[in-house]
């Protein structure tokens, strides 16, 4: 592989990565404007763009959280 096709290669890769971060991102703001109108504590992760990808753990905790506070218990049929 010449020096050009290995840049080339590695500017393809780069110019993925980065569209492919950026879908991720986009994915991510649109879940929590879904779940927003059913959980206010996600709101301040909602309007910070940078909160999806430098707080995720902790937007994960808050939903899980929201999830075992709004499930409802199971009803077995027996």
């Amino acid at each position: 592989m010449s020096t050009d096709d290995y840049r080339a290669l590695l500017a393809g890769m780069a110019k993925t990565a980065v569209e492919n971060h950026t879908q991720r991102c986009g994915e991510a703001c649109e879940a929590l404007a879904r779940v927003l109108p059913y959980e206010p504590a996600v709101k301040q992760y909602y309007e910070n763009a940078e909160a999806v990808t430098k707080q995720a753990d902790t937007i994960i905790n808050v939903l899980r959280d929201a999830q075992r506070r709004h499930a409802r218990p199971r009803r077995w049929p027996w």
